[in-house]
């Protein structure tokens, strides 16, 4: 992503964020969900490719229930995006288990 918030080989239009906000979150796929969260890949290897291999790895399942430890040890994800994974997978616990409607799809 050297060039600022672009992915090399998607349109704007498609890229998480933008995509989002056109079509809701209900429409993205898992990797751009987390890549939204994430914000960022390493060098040579964009978000989109980070969230593709974070989920070929660890399926969504299984990602939810990871610890900061656990998180810090997938390349890419440092303490920081392991601190925004990690609270985030708790608020979306915390509203399931509050009865809210929401059911992870």
């Amino acid at each position: 992503m050297g060039n600022g918030s672009r992915i090399d080989g998607v349109a704007d239009v498609d890229l998480p964020r933008e995509k989002l906000d056109r079509v809701g979150a209900d429409a993205l796929k898992s990797e751009e969900l987390l890549a939204i969260l994430l914000r960022t890949g390493y060098e040579g290897r964009n978000v989109l490719s980070v969230a593709r291999r974070v989920l070929d790895q660890h399926p969504c399942d299984q990602l939810v229930r990871m610890t900061l430890g656990e998180l810090v040890k997938i390349k890419g994800i440092g303490q920081a995006k392991a601190s925004v994974l990690v609270a985030a997978f708790e608020l979306a616990r915390r509203a399931f288990d509050h009865d809210v409607g929401i059911a992870p799809t």
